[in-house]
């Protein structure tokens, strides 16, 4: 599905990613502009994604029959370092959240324990095309993958270092952030920075890396329990990761054997991965590959389960 631009359900906003609160005028526009939309369409249901158009969807529906989702990609309270303010944040998302008629996370570990029955997990374990990549490079340049937000909490500058010391490899970064000056201000070797791309086209070029970059500083709260799209979409290429430990991410690449984990920003360490993953044979690397994908089929049908409830809770209460 393409959005039409041209459409007045469409607004876009200058909000970019990382300013934090800074972002807050924008926001307040936004969240009036849903309200807005909200009084001339009079939709019956509601799919509201974060706390940005969950609170007006709620307000909008105050003693109108409507069916509102709530779909958590992000907790709000992770949005700031300061413990006692993301305690507060956090019990105001769940007493919220409690007002919508269904609950979608995509992980159920970011929800307190008392509530989590009353939530669907749903992980983002979507569709491609499921050829086996094939192995046919045996020469360098070995490529090292990232496609996503060049933030400082993604290990980036870690992996720049090791890679400028390791020849046979290349490092390929597609998106933009606030560290994108100090990747591309000449310091290292064999980075390579790339505009963003269609989801389409990067999965397309992540196919034809050796190892996909998921690393998440783990001191950061919302990067212990992060439901990153990068486990599947590595998963169902058959690309082993390389992600960081004391993270949940970490612990289900090391427990189903998907990749490398390393201590978050440790260059020594990495450069290790790097050479390891250069000296592996064929076999091995196919082996990876099968290992890989055979957890994203199993991740796939569990989300069908999960589908299959959602719909079947989803129709109770538009009949209601």
């Amino acid at each position: 599905m393409f959005l039409d631009f041209e459409s007045e359900n469409v607004f876009q906003i200058q909000a970019n990613y990382g300013r934090g609160w800074r972002n807050l005028f924008p926001h307040l526009k936004f969240f009036l502009f849903i309200l807005r939309r909200l009084q001339v369409i009079k939709p019956k249901l509601i799919y509201a994604c974060d706390m940005d158009t969950l609170l007006p969807s709620l307000i909008w529906a105050i003693n109108k029959k409507v069916v509102v989702i709530f779909d958590q990609f992000d907790p709000l309270s992770t949005r700031t370092r300061n413990r006692f303010l993301s305690l507060v944040i956090g019990k105001l998302e769940i007493y919220l959240a409690k007002k919508s008629d269904i609950r979608i996370t995509a992980n159920k570990l970011r929800i307190p324990t008392d509530f989590r029955d009353d939530w669907f997990e749903l992980k983002n374990a979507f569709g491609l095309d499921l050829n086996l990549k094939k192995f046919q490079k045996k020469k360098p340049p070995f490529l090292l993958f990232y496609g996503g937000i060049l933030s400082p909490d993604r290990g980036l500058l870690a992996c720049a270092a090791a890679v400028s010391q390791e020849l046979d490899w290349e490092f390929h970064l597609y998106g933009q952030g606030s560290i994108s000056d100090l990747l591309a201000n000449g310091k290292y070797q064999n980075i390579f920075m790339h505009e963003p791309v269609t989801h389409e086209e990067l999965m397309q070029i992540a196919k034809t890396a050796d190892l996909f970059l998921a690393m998440y500083d783990p001191s950061r709260s919302n990067n212990k329990f992060t439901a990153s799209n990068k486990l599947f979409e590595a998963a169902q290429l058959g690309v082993p990761l390389l992600t960081s430990s004391n993270t949940q991410l970490g612990g289900i690449v090391e427990d189903h054997d998907l990749g490398w984990t390393i201590k978050y920003g440790d260059t020594k360490e990495i450069s290790t991965v790097l050479s390891e993953y250069k000296n592996m044979d064929r076999k091995k690397k196919l082996k990876a590959q099968r290992n890989l994908q055979n957890f994203f089929l199993k991740e796939h049908l569990e989300k069908q389960k999960v589908l299959h409830r959602l719909s079947r809770d989803l129709a109770s209460k538009l009949e209601a």
